[in-house]
């Protein structure tokens, strides 16, 4: 679904570990448009420009990560992709998709 924030970052996970950082900025993107104040999006976003080695905008998503996690993420760099991963399935609500039987 377009504005569930939970599946679109794990899409950009899923771009993120796979190193495609095009998709993986988009779909946090997207994650973040369909919930301003969803930490997750903000962090997987900060992971994935950190990878792209576009630094400045990982250190502001992650500092608007922060704002809306300030217990576990307020002052926290931008994060490596596995970390991202770790957080978004600690805290992140994750959705679970098992494969049809037959």
């Amino acid at each position: 679904r377009p504005e569930s924030a939970p599946a679109l970052c794990g899409l950009s996970l899923v771009g993120l570990l796979r190193n495609n950082l095009e998709d993986a900025v988009r779909y946090s993107s997207a994650a973040i448009s369909a919930t301003k104040t969803y930490a997750s999006g903000y962090f997987i976003k900060a992971a994935a420009l950190k990878a792209a080695g576009r630094f400045t905008e990982a250190l502001d998503a992650s500092v608007q990560a922060g704002k809306y996690d300030k217990r576990r993420l307020e002052g926290v760099q931008p994060p490596k992709p596995v970390d991202a991963w770790k957080y978004f399935y600690r805290y992140g609500r994750p959705f679970v998709l098992s494969l049809p039987k037959g």
